[in-house]
């Protein structure tokens, strides 16, 4: 019989590493509001991910605006996403990886968000990705991985059996860890020399005070 341990973890105890931080008092709103140097310095406005929402609520009577129309509401939703083939099979191999990462940011794309950044190993993806208020995280990577999935069937004969794992890890980034996270993404094959895929996933979860259990792991 497998005993199931959990682990509660001290969130007070720990920071991680993509923690948000808070806004210096005199940062402009063009540094993190109306301008986004991760993107170029492109405008937000009208850019996928980002999404100004009208909301109605009772008028005040000293109100300028007409009745009924108030303040906008604005988001700046950033995830760094993990996810992995099923049972950890070694399948995104140098002849598959390039052409699914550009499938996987066509797809995003369609979806509504911004892919800032993709990267993994044989058996593993990351993603930094900007996604819409009016998206589920959820509902998101489920189309994202059965589109994927069916991709790949089609595109590599060779992986009619390729699937991913149901679950996945999904942790929120501040603006200003953005390219912190980029670098971290990007140098994957690195830290993967000194430390296995598990150890990793591990090490988000806890950094993140994320409650889990060995067994729903792999």
């Amino acid at each position: 019989m497998v005993t199931r341990k959990r682990h509660k973890l001290n969130c007070e105890a720990s920071r991680p590493p993509n923690s948000p931080t808070k806004c210096r008092p005199r940062i402009s709103a063009r540094g993190c509001g109306r301008q986004n140097k991760a993107w170029g310095g492109a405008r937000q406005r009208g850019t996928p991910g980002t999404q100004r929402i009208k909301t109605r609520q009772p008028a005040d009577a000293g109100d300028s605006h007409p009745r009924g129309i108030m303040a906008q509401s604005f988001t700046n939703l950033i995830y760094h996403i993990v996810f992995s083939t099923k049972d950890r099979q070694p399948l995104i191999t140098d002849a598959h990886q390039t052409r699914l990462y550009d499938y996987i940011g066509g797809t995003i794309r369609e979806l509504g968000g911004i892919l800032l950044a993709i990267n993994g190993t044989e058996d593993h993806v990351h993603l930094l990705a900007k996604l819409r208020p009016d998206k589920a995280l959820s509902d998101v990577l489920r189309d994202l991985k059965a589109n994927a999935s069916g991709w790949m069937h089609d595109v590599f004969p060779d992986l009619k059996d390729f699937s991913w794992q149901r679950g996945y890890g999904a942790f929120t980034v501040s603006q200003s860890n953005v390219e912190k996270v980029q670098d971290y993404i990007a140098r994957q094959r690195e830290h993967h020399q000194k430390k296995s895929s598990r150890d990793e996933f591990i090490g988000f979860l806890e950094a993140n005070c994320v409650e889990y259990d060995d067994r729903d792991l792999w």
